[in-house]
């Protein structure tokens, strides 16, 4: 059984509950969410194994770190606000490329200064590294 539910963004969270299998998806549109959900509850009745569905491919960056957890906001219904999305966006292009193991105290103390001297914030640094 399919229950679509609208969110405060607008979009539209379908969850597919049918013989024991979960899968739920968040899509622009409630025909495309429709759509998806009848797709998913016909390959439960024809008997296959529905897996969730995960855009993200496997990656050892930041960036790929920072998608994944907009993802997962988005997915619950709380995606980032103005204020929060700035910053996440902000952290993705200047510590986006970087690779997980190279993400140490001396990189992010870099990182501070940087900012810093373009602007930011004692605020906005505390913000940004809380997220981190």
């Amino acid at each position: 059984m399919a229950t679509l539910s609208q969110l405060p963004s607008g979009h539209w969270r379908v969850q597919v509950r049918l013989k024991g299998q979960y899968s739920s998806k968040t899509c622009v549109l409630k025909a495309e969410a429709e759509n998806w959900a009848q797709k998913q509850e016909q390959l439960i009745i024809s008997g296959e194994r529905i897996q969730p569905e995960k855009e993200i491919k496997a990656s050892n960056t930041f960036g790929a770190l920072i998608n994944l957890y907009i993802l997962d906001l988005a997915e619950v219904g709380r995606a980032p606000r103005r204020s929060k999305a700035y910053a996440l966006e902000q952290l993705s292009r200047n510590l986006g490329p970087v690779d997980l193991k190279e993400l140490n105290r001396q990189r992010l103390v870099t990182y501070g200064r940087w900012r810093a001297k373009r602007g930011a914030g004692a605020a906005t640094l505390n913000m940004e590294f809380g997220y981190i």
